[in-house]
């Protein structure tokens, strides 16, 4: 990797699982978006003239602040700071994707780094990338939709609706960001350079 030019070389496994967990996290973008404009109780139109350029994570905490002020739950809090969590686990992972993008490494994987903008050798960060990482992540995307979605109609669902999302809403998340890889891969580079 020496000089930032490394070997692009990707799968169709590869593009096919980016594309699925982008696509599925413009639609998580567009979700929160909407929750933002349901708990603000602006029409559509107002909300576009507003909240033009609120991305999903500022919408998340635009929402915790309108749960401070109109004094929810705490239960009901709390199940918005699983949604907002893993919101930032995923945006993180798709920050990485699209901001450094991905070098490969060895069959069907990758790695982003910001090694090339870090300023401190300690603000490294490498996260490995596989097709399987990014199914998982596409999952966890979808079921955060749902959470979305009954947080915010689950009270006027019919039972027999809310039962048949229940599977989706007690499934694990499947996504699960690794520790710090830094070490790992920079000692494997350095090992191939020499």
């Amino acid at each position: 990797m020496s000089n930032g030019f490394s070997p692009r070389i990707f799968s169709e496994r590869y593009y096919r699982a980016l594309g699925k967990f982008i696509a599925e996290f413009a639609e998580i973008e567009g979700l929160m978006l909407s929750a933002l404009w349901h708990f603000t109780k602006v029409s559509t139109p107002v909300g576009k003239a507003v909240f033009s350029g609120v991305r999903a994570e500022d919408a998340s905490g635009k929402i915790k602040r309108i749960a401070d002020a109109e004094n929810w739950s705490q239960h009901r809090k709390d199940e918005w700071k699983i949604i907002s969590d893993h919101l930032t686990i995923l945006r993180s992972l798709r920050n990485d994707l699209v901001h450094y993008g991905v070098y490969w490494d060895s069959v069907d994987t990758w790695y982003s780094t910001n090694k090339r903008i870090a300023h401190l050798p300690e603000r490294v960060t490498i996260r490995q990338i596989t097709p399987t990482i990014l199914r998982n992540a596409t999952n966890d995307l979808r079921k955060l939709s749902v959470l979305v979605f009954v947080f915010l109609y689950g009270d006027q669902m019919a039972v027999s609706a809310r039962k048949k999302l229940r599977r989706i809403l007690k499934r694990a998340w499947l996504y699960i960001p690794p520790a710090q890889e830094t070490s790992q891969l920079s000692g494997r580079r350095a090992n191939q350079k020499r």
